[in-house]
């Protein structure tokens, strides 16, 4: 059998002369249709297009990696678009984002340390705030503000660059007392200037703030000086003159020793008082401050006396007067002295922890300043409550002791009145000015609660904003999630069929061939003069075996080859199949049923003057009509010259002779038809043939095109054999590279 001449090939069954798919508009459910039929395998090496699939709900809850890759594969240019189109904008923020510069400066916060003495707190030389404190005050923005405001080093245009694009992080560092200032700013040296302009803001203002609280307890501390100096004064000439009058300079034993415990008594009574007063004025300067606070962080308080407070300062007073008796008796050294010590510490923290709970239930707003500054009252409140009770526990132990002293004599008594206020007022006036003192010192002293251990050095700025290592991996991370997907949810949208699997799932049939889509570079004809067999030929070859083995009883002698919509490959598969048929040895017919648009002819390059449509109305015999090929044993009856009514043509008994009359005259006869959703001409053809093949174009036809296609068929009473699946993706099936290797190791 010799090959057709060069230059006179047939082109390839994924090309037709109709152009590219147009779209229609039919649509409708499939039919259930099925196929019982399962041939067994061509003796060709090639993909087997009969597959047992699982059931469906096997299929859904499979994960078919094949079927990801084809996915993957398909939509290659949606994902390296999507991968380009990320990539473009990781690179135009990394080109357009303004730089952000990071500067850091430490600073060193003087945390105070636990102390019990009320006194000590409110009037000692300075009053250092916790870690939290410092830390909540410097990341205000107020303080930001002022630090840009006042730095002498900023020009106008930079401190409105700063307030605009400059901010400050302030945290501490974890285990030790040092707080670290993090600035942000375009330039690394409005960075590192910014940080060093907050440390050395801050510096300052808290010694300015230090320096005005010592200044107010430094006055009220002068003010109880200067009064304990007219009544000290007052005292001393009162004693002296009495002395003088009436001759007494002695007290005896006994009254010596109640001068003596009224003394102490009488100290002890005004710390009390005095510590209790320093204690008011420091919860009163609180309160004043926490007042002036701005208006965003004003929080509305709410404090509800609890009755177990009482009850706990009654018990306290109760346990000093009790102190105050034994230590008459004992050394404070003693075990009765030193328990009766322990119970006083224990209700002390009791009313601390109670103070504590007050504050817990408090409603209030979060404000950190705020919330640190209520905590201080509360505690204050608790260490004045406890001294209440010791002031109490003193004042009644002192009337005791006076009591007893009004029952010496009166001349004794009178002296020894006179003796005790004087040395009573020498003490206090002795602490109080000892106290003015060292207050005086702290106040030029100008104690900070921070000093700068570090400042931002020059150069030392680190660019943080774009970061540009981790804006690419987050860009590749960002693209191959979006890519997938969108490829993804394109192809979940996509209705064609791109696959044997998805054709089989939708039309319940075999997929009898997929054949690939090729361009006219990878060869035009069927059969050439190489050695090795062609993708194409070897494609329809397997076609026609498996169409002989879906024969059950008779052989298949006429098939109808029809598609849902034009364009989609049908007549150049025909004309291929036919080609195929008669290239393994039989004698084959091809004839063109298309009567209103035909297309063998120009395929075969054929006349088209004589044909189908001379044979059915009788004006030219069948043999006059068929016309020889270029393809030994290949014959083709031409639509001919196009009908006024094609269809009666085709219903006529005069088609169904001329079927019968070509069943004799070949061994295998190729009905091409119209398209079955656009006339009703593919029903009448075949329903005359043994059996039809549906082709479907995987890159032009939808799913329900399909379905209505074959709920169409069904309805003509044909028997549908099986899909060929055309202009599929060579990549995504297996026989394309397994014939091109095969090919080239023959």
């Amino acid at each position: 059998m010799a090959p057709p001449p060069p230059g006179q090939g047939l082109p390839p069954g994924n090309q037709s002369g109709q152009g590219r798919s147009q779209s229609h508009n039919t649509r409708a459910n499939a039919s259930a249709y099925a196929s019982d039929i399962v041939a067994p395998a061509s003796g060709r090496a090639a993909a087997a297009p009969y597959v047992l699939w699982a059931s469906e709900p096997e299929r859904r809850n499979s994960i078919d990696f094949s079927d990801i890759t084809a996915i993957l594969q398909r939509r290659r240019w949606t994902i390296f678009l999507t991968l380009l189109f990320v990539a473009a904008l990781a690179t135009a923020y990394l080109i357009f984002t303004p730089p952000v510069y990071e500067a850091k400066a430490y600073l060193q916060a003087r945390v105070p340390e636990n102390d019990n003495d009320i006194l000590t707190q409110a009037l000692g030389p300075s009053q250092p705030r916790s870690l939290q404190t410092q830390v909540a005050i410097v990341s205000n923005n107020i303080i930001t503000r002022d630090a840009i405001n006042t730095n002498p080093n900023f020009s106008f245009p930079r401190r409105a660059e700063l307030h605009r694009n400059g901010d400050v992080l302030i945290d501490s560092v974890p285990a030790t007392d040092l707080m670290e200032v993090k600035s942000h700013a375009r330039s690394g040296k409005d960075a590192e200037d910014l940080a060093n302009a907050v440390c050395d803001y801050y510096v300052g203002f808290s010694q300015s703030n230090n320096r005005q609280n010592t200044t107010g307890t430094r006055a009220y501390v002068q003010r109880q000086a200067v009064e304990a100096r007219r009544k000290l004064d007052k005292s001393q000439r009162a004693l002296r003159d009495y002395k003088q009058r009436n001759g007494v300079f002695n007290l005896t034993k006994e009254a010596d020793a109640l001068v003596d415990q009224t003394q102490r008594l009488e100290q002890s009574w005004r710390e009390a008082k005095a510590q209790k007063a320093a204690g008011l004025a420091q919860l009163a300067e609180t309160r004043r401050v926490v007042h002036e606070l701005p208006p965003a962080q004003i929080v509305p308080v709410e404090i509800r006396r609890k009755p177990e407070v009482e009850s706990l300062k009654l018990e306290l007073a109760r346990l000093e007067a009790e102190k105050i008796r034994l230590l008459q008796e004992f050394t404070p050294e003693s075990d009765r002295v030193v328990q009766i010590t322990g119970q006083i510490g224990d209700l002390r923290n009791k009313l601390n922890s109670q103070a504590q709970t007050e504050t817990a239930s408090w409603r209030v707003e979060f404000s950190p300043v705020k919330q640190v500054a209520q905590q201080d009252i509360a505690r204050l409140r608790g260490q004045i409550w406890g001294i209440e009770a010791q002031g109490h526990a003193y004042k009644n132990s002192l009337a005791e002791t006076r009591r007893r002293l009004a029952a010496l004599p009166e001349r004794e008594l009178r002296l020894t009145q006179l003796t005790l206020d004087v040395s009573s007022l020498q003490s206090a006036y002795d602490q109080l000015n000892q106290r003015l003192q060292a207050l005086r010192i702290s106040e030029q002293a100008r104690v900070a609660s921070a000093e700068i251990v570090f400042r931002a050095q020059p150069n030392s700025a680190l660019k943080v904003r774009p970061n540009v290592p981790r804006t690419i991996v987050l860009a590749i991370m960002a693209g191959l999630v979006l890519a997938i997907g969108l490829a993804a949810l394109i192809d979940q949208l996509d209705d064609r069929l791109h696959t044997d699997r998805e054709a089989t799932q939708i039309t319940h049939l075999p997929v009898l061939a997929n054949v690939p889509y090729l361009d006219r570079t990878a060869g035009s004809s069927l059969y050439e003069p190489t050695a090795a067999p062609t993708l194409l030929l070897e494609t329809f070859q397997l076609l026609a075996t498996n169409i002989e083995f879906s024969a059950v009883d008779d052989a298949i002698g006429v098939i109808a080859v029809a598609s849902g919509l034009p364009s989609e490959g049908k007549s150049t598969s025909a004309l291929n199949l036919a080609i195929a048929a008669a290239l393994g040895g039989r004698s084959v017919i091809l004839v063109d049923c298309d009567l209103r648009r035909p297309t063998q002819h120009r395929l075969c390059s054929l006349p088209n003057q004589l044909g189908l449509s001379n044979v059915l109305t009788g004006a030219h015999s069948l043999q006059e009509a068929l016309q020889e090929t270029d393809v030994a044993g290949l014959r083709l009856l031409a639509s001919g010259p196009t009908p006024p009514n094609p269809i009666r043509l085709l219903k006529s008994r005069t088609a169904a002779q001329v079927l019968s009359e070509l069943r004799g005259m070949a061994d295998f006869v190729v009905l091409d038809t119209p398209p079955v959703l656009a006339l009703a001409d593919a029903q009448v053809v075949t329903a005359m043939a043994d059996a039809t093949l549906l082709v479907v174009s995987s890159r032009d036809t939808g799913r329900r095109d399909v379905t209505r296609s074959l709920s169409l068929l069904a309805q003509s009473g044909t028997d549908v054999i099986g899909v060929v699946l055309n202009k599929t993706n060579a990549r995504e099936g297996s026989g394309y590279y397994y014939y091109r290797d095969y090919g080239q190791q023959t």
